[in-house]
């Protein structure tokens, strides 16, 4: 149990640090919303480039990857491969493995990005910000894709660095197709939080500070709790 909560150290310290902010700087819901929507964005374009990368990389020989990391190392791919190439081993099928993981990244960026413009448009409504033109419920659908992407880059660039940082390992380790699946689960912590946030805004008992306080701990405690660790003991085979 420690051994795996140990290895979330950074979501933990990440998590504190930016609460502690928040509550200090009176932080506003949507500002942090839309901070770790971009983080979400560009770290997952990162995780999906990386992916692509570290699979051709190792089809050239440059890099190794484990064996258990080794998409090529599973045994009905092997299979595939080795019947291409007639079992005379590296081949051009070879390069197939790395074609194909392109392809499904290119699929995987366009789904990903799809799901986050949705999501844009949800938060545009229910978390709002400045500028409206840009951030606001007319303002998001009708601005500049690339005007949106710059100005919250710019401007939230600060937790970009910080969630590249404590997402390091799914960058440079692991399995590359699982660490393209990986990348979904911030979105559905996000929709979480939207739907979260625009329910709450009807039944604020305790005023809007307080509200704003609530709102901004819930949504850091979704984006940086690791949820994918609640199972603390393997099944047993």
């Amino acid at each position: 149990m420690l051994r795996r909560l140990n290895e979330h150290w950074g979501e933990a310290v990440a998590f504190a640090v930016s609460a502690t902010a928040a509550l200090i700087w009176d932080w506003q819901a949507s500002d942090v919303a839309w901070g770790l929507w971009i983080s979400s964005l560009v770290t997952g374009w990162v995780i999906l480039a990386a992916a692509v990368l570290r699979v051709w990389l190792n089809s050239a020989g440059i890099i190794h990857l484990r064996e258990e990391d080794d998409p090529a190392a599973n045994a009905k791919v092997r299979q595939f491969l080795q019947s291409l190439q007639g079992g005379t081993g590296a081949g051009w099928a070879g390069w197939l493995l790395p074609l194909g993981l392109a392809a499904f990244g290119v699929f995987t960026w366009f789904h990903f990005t799809m799901f986050h413009t949705i999501l844009g448009a949800l938060m545009s409504v229910f978390l709002p910000a400045e500028p409206a033109d840009l951030l606001g419920p007319n303002g998001y659908i009708n601005a500049d894709t690339s005007a949106v992407l710059w100005h919250l880059i710019t401007t939230y660039l600060a937790i970009i660095l910080a969630t590249l940082v404590t997402r390091w390992r799914s960058i440079v380790q692991g399995n590359p197709v699982q660490r393209m699946q990986s990348i979904y689960s911030a979105i559905i912590r996000l929709h979480v939080f939207v739907l979260l946030s625009g329910f709450l805004s009807f039944v604020i008992v305790f005023g809007q500070g307080v509200y704003q306080q609530v709102m901004v701990v819930t949504l850091l405690f979704l984006c940086y709790f690791p949820f994918n660790k609640l199972q603390l003991t393997s099944p047993e085979t």
